[in-house]
């Protein structure tokens, strides 16, 4: 339920604010954002959906809206930059985001259960570098691992062959 309601609390801020994110940012705009993001993302503390653990609510909220921000700045810098390497790769993980977001909880808890058994829990003493780590570690299984699940799993998770 906690994370239905930050998805559509972002989504709202995103449709209500959508005339904001169209106008022309300045450089300096954005720099200044990223700076705000930095800092209270640093100061905010461990945010985790799969514990319903936020830190501070408020600052959630506000780095969620810069991060918004900062990205949908970003993607229109890319789309009037076809040519660019991060196209091709947002592209293929785009079209296999179904995946991503079926599997990515399950491979985290796998990789924190191996963690835990082998490691004595050295993922928990990394901090936001943990994130990072996970992250890689995620998208690194599931690049490989995705023409597996689309053969085996593809109709479960509504990708039909036509689809491809």
């Amino acid at each position: 339920l906690l994370r239905s309601a930050a998805a559509c609390g972002f989504m709202g801020i995103g449709f209500f604010g959508a005339n904001i994110f169209m106008g022309k940012t300045s450089v300096l705009k954005i720099v200044i954002c990223i700076l705000i993001f930095v800092i209270f993302v640093s100061y905010n503390g461990v945010v985790a959906m799969y514990s319903r653990t936020l830190a501070h609510p408020t600052i959630f909220l506000i780095t969620g809206v810069l991060g918004t921000y900062i990205l949908l700045n970003f993607c229109k810098y890319l789309k009037n930059d076809k040519e660019h390497p991060l196209i091709e790769c947002l592209k293929i993980y785009g079209k296999k985001s179904i995946i991503i977001l079926c599997m990515h909880s399950f491979l985290i808890e796998a990789i924190r259960l191996f963690d835990y058994k082998f490691f004595n829990d050295w993922l928990m003493t990394l901090g936001i570098l943990e994130g990072i780590l996970l992250t890689a570690a995620v998208m690194f299984i599931l690049t490989l691992g995705m023409p597996f699940v689309e053969k085996y799993f593809g109709r479960t998770l509504g990708i039909s062959e036509k689809g491809k």
